[in-house]
């Protein structure tokens, strides 16, 4: 090893240091101990989607599909909502007596600390200098902590696709150098690579296939390298069948009655909703335009005669391809389901790649001392460990979820069910509150936002705020069984306040108001239900046919014995309650996906 390269690895070493420091100031090791979930946008949802998904692995159903009768009365989980969690319920299966909230947190925290490591192999697959990805390490730590679009990646939880956006660039990298030098080593490293890519987000791949295609030709390989990396994906579609299988399968389901199409259901995220394609070519934009362009060109022509022409194309379709999404997808309809920003994330990484490359490029062309060359990077280091520690994001989680919690822990009741507001439709915090006190909630429907049984400050129930009487919503808390209601909304406050005559318990920015205890879970007839993921076990007193259960109905629910299951009708779902004819003595009901796709919804009926 060379002076320059050994300082170039003390260089590597130290920005791995100061990545570690601002991954435990982000998210402290000891914050993750103390909190059972991290109480943070997406976060919430994960953890109940990680949840749900080992419970159903548990009782032997297919895990993708689940029906959770502590949230919403009911909520299904469709696979197509849960492409994002595949990774964390496979870690969570791995370890199951560790808590679905410490799977997450835990392996959003290894995530966030191994990121630049995948940089970095992608660097040395394509053979750059150690002083090149050193340079290009700067970069991508500077854009990891301060780009608004990655910081919000990682305050909203999007970490999968973050992760598919490194694994993207490692996979391209791998390949391209397979295709330089073809063999089995080489093959097998880009496919499990590749594999793994399309297990973390299968949107990951997205970007990279153009340039894959092109340098897969342009190559020309020989004809049996040829066909292997044609069939890299039926090997990677083959390695992920376990959850792409029912993913297809979910597709074909009958929506509920209350969504017009089975879809990802996701909110449009995009660059700026009101920005045009046109505004991006305003005057004041052209500068700094035509001197990103200048350089990118010095340092692709750079890299062509150093690399060869065929990496550096792949590397600029990807870029230009990720950068067209970012910027313009929100105003296509095909790509803005996508949530275009995602994309932002592999044009920042490959802008680092090539960034780092040109500095470095630049400094032996102008032919810098040693000292000086390495000295510049030390001083990077020094202002992103300031910038860091000065100005570094921090997650923030919600402040009252600590509050909820040990609210509803000493004075609610195992068995009780809660009406709780969540902060607004895209809120998801309060999914992951029944896994941890025990209680049926009654929340956020994230993120089915037409699903009728939710609360928020717009709507109870299926009523809006502005339409909803207080003769309307004692009938709604009545039949769904409410013991208790929590509140934020000042108008909802005040709404309560006049329908339970009472002021309210202070929780935090929370308010809370009992209305009843221990109300059963039968709307018609009596008896104990014992109701977790996937399966319902009730067992009625007396004679009483039939019998009605405060569960919403779904066409996958299936009973052993003369059991009957239909749908009952109540005005604020059109899915309506479980309805048990014969019910017997005991009466299991479980949750099948097949049925759940073979079965038309029915239409709500009463006895």
């Amino acid at each position: 090893m060379t002076a320059k390269s050994s300082c170039s690895f003390w260089i590597l070493g130290a920005l791995a240091l100061v990545h570690a420091a601002a991954t435990c100031r982000f998210l402290p090791p000891a914050e993750i101990a103390a909190s059972p979930f991290l109480a943070a946008k997406d976060y919430a949802v994960h953890t109940h989607r990680v949840h749900a998904y080992r419970e159903a692995f548990w009782q032997s159903t297919l895990p993708w599909w689940t029906y959770d009768p502590a949230v919403c009365a009911g909520k299904t989980r469709h696979p197509a909502q849960d492409i994002g969690t595949v990774p964390q319920s496979i870690v969570a299966l791995a370890f199951p007596r560790v808590s679905a909230g410490k799977v997450v947190a835990w392996f959003s925290w290894l995530a966030i600390l191994l990121l630049p490591c995948i940089f970095v192999a992608a660097g040395y697959a394509l053979r750059f200098e150690i002083d090149e990805i050193a340079w290009g390490t700067v970069l991508v730590l500077a854009i990891f902590w301060f780009a608004t679009p990655i910081v919000s990646f990682l305050r909203s939880g999007m970490i999968a696709f973050l992760l598919s956006s490194f694994l993207a660039v490692f996979v391209l990298t791998g390949y391209l150098r397979f295709f330089r030098e073809p063999t089995l080593g080489g093959y097998a490293a880009a496919t499990l690579a590749g594999s793994l890519l399309f297990l973390v987000h299968p949107l990951g791949p997205l970007i990279i296939l153009p340039s894959l295609l092109f340098s897969v030709v342009a190559s020309r390989l020989p004809w049996r390298w040829f066909i292997a990396a044609a069939a890299s994906p039926l090997v990677i579609a083959g390695v992920n069948a376990f959850w792409l299988v029912p993913f297809l399968y979910g597709l074909q389901t009958p929506p509920p009655p209350w969504s017009t199409e089975v879809h990802l259901a996701m909110p449009y995220w995009v660059w700026n909703s009101n920005i045009r394609p046109s505004d991006y070519l305003a005057p004041h934009l052209l500068l700094a335009y035509l001197m990103i362009a200048s350089a990118s060109v010095l340092a692709w022509i750079g890299l062509a005669r150093q690399h060869g022409w065929i990496p550096a194309i792949a590397l600029g379709l990807a870029l230009l391809l990720s950068l067209m999404l970012t910027l313009f997808g929100s105003s296509w309809s095909v790509t803005r389901v996508l949530q275009p920003i995602r994309f932002v994330g592999i044009a920042c990484l490959i802008l680092a790649l090539v960034g780092g490359y040109l500095i470095a490029l630049v400094q032996r062309t102008v032919k810098l001392p040693i000292w000086l060359r390495y000295g510049s990077q030390c001083v990077a280091v020094v202002v992103l460990v300031l910038a860091v520690f000065l100005f570094g994001p921090r997650l923030r989680q919600h402040p009252d979820a600590p509050l909820l919690i040990n609210f509803m822990q000493e004075r609610t009741d195992a068995g009780e069910r809660l009406l709780v507001e969540a902060e607004g439709p895209n809120s998801s915090i309060t999914m992951a509150l029944p896994m941890v006190v025990g209680r049926e909630v009654i929340s956020s429907a994230f993120p089915d936002h037409p699903d009728p049984v939710q609360f928020n400050p717009e709507r109870l129930f299926h009523r809006d705020f502005d339409s909803i009487t207080q003769d309307e919503a004692r009938a709604s808390i009545e039949r769904f069984g409410i013991d208790w209601v929590f509140v934020h909304s000042e108008h909802w406050r005040t709404f309560f306040q006049r329908l339970t005559k009472q002021a309210g318990e202070e929780v935090g920015g929370y308010r809370a108001f009992e209305i009843s205890r221990h109300t059963s879970r039968f709307l018609l007839g009596s008896g104990e239900v014992v109701a977790r993921i996937d399966r319902i076990e009730v067992f009625p007193d007396g004679d009483a046919d039939p019998i009605v259960l405060r569960y919403r109905y779904h066409p996958g629910w299936t009973c052993d014995g003369a059991s009957s299951i239909e749908s009952f009708a109540i005005p604020e779902d059109p899915s309506g309650f479980l309805l048990l004819r014969d019910p017997g003595d005991k009466v299991v009901l479980r949750f099948d996906p097949r049925l759940a796709r073979r079965r038309a919804w029915p239409v709500a009926t009463r006895p």
